[in-house]
């Protein structure tokens, strides 16, 4: 797990103060980051946590670090989409209806491009 080994060094942390944090051994670190064990999923959420990244990004499904408004209170999210709802003259109902829907054609989309491209 490379991005273990990035983050921590990015972090300033050796491995035995990264394996203190999490309540492990240096050896169980440089484990992971030789790709020589796998974190299980409670250690996965806790490595995520304290580098506040996603778990995604550790496992390198992604290149973004952190999703947007990652370790927000709940109630600002409402509030940024009142406020998008507000700005299109949209309830926020209509906002919700209009990103599922364009989140559905596009899925229908690609669904039917991919058919095509297989000859079905």
């Amino acid at each position: 797990m490379m991005r273990l080994k990035e983050l921590r060094i990015k972090a300033g942390l050796s491995q035995q103060q990264l394996a203190f944090k999490l309540n492990t051994t240096q050896n169980t670190i440089s484990r992971y980051e030789n790709n020589q064990r796998e974190m299980d999923y409670q250690t996965l959420i806790d490595v995520a946590e304290l580098f506040n990244v996603s778990i995604d990004y550790l496992l390198g499904r992604t290149d973004i670090p952190t999703f947007p408004l990652a370790n927000t209170n709940p109630s600002n999210y409402e509030r940024c989409l009142q406020s998008i709802a507000r700005s299109r003259h949209q309830t926020l109902s209509e906002l919700l209806d209009d990103v599922l829907n364009n989140v559905l054609i596009e899925k229908s989309k690609k669904w039917e491009k991919s058919n095509k491209d297989k000859g079905l």
